[in-house]
C-alpha cells in the first residue's frame, strides 16, 4: 500500500456549509476545537461510509519558532485516520484484485 494521495491544508475555500452544520469556515473550526466533528471516508462500495473517525483538538504547550505551531495533533490526528483509510481501502483493492 502505497501513500495517501490526500494531502494539503484545509482553507476556507474548501469550505462548504450543509443544513444543520456550520455555516461559516469560523464555525467549522469551532466545531473542530471542540469535538463536534467527524470525518467520514465513503467508497463506491460502500457508499454511507467505509471508515468515521471522530476529531477531538488536543491542548498543546505553544512551541518556539522553530519547533513549529502549537495545535498540530489536530492535522496529525486527521492525517493519522486518512492513513488507517487508505489502508483498508488499498487491502481491500487487494483482496479484490485476487
Amino acid at each position: 500500500v502505497g501513500a495517501s494521495p490526500v494531502s494539503g491544508t484545509l482553507t476556507e475555500a474548501d469550505f462548504m456549509a450543509v443544513e444543520n452544520g456550520p455555516q461559516t469556515f469560523a464555525e467549522a473550526l469551532d466545531a473542530i476545537r471542540d469535538g463536534g466533528t467527524y470525518v467520514n471516508v465513503h467508497t463506491e462500495m460502500n457508499q454511507a461510509g467505509e471508515i468515521r473517525g471522530q476529531l477531538e483538538a488536543e491542548d498543546l504547550p505553544p512551541t518556539d519558532a522553530t519547533g513549529g505551531a502549537a495545535g498540530n495533533s489536530l492535522w496529525i490526528a486527521l492525517l493519522g485516520l486518512v492513513a488507517a483509510a487508505a489502508l483498508v481501502l488499498g487491502v481491500r483493492r487487494f483482496a479484490f484484485q485476487r
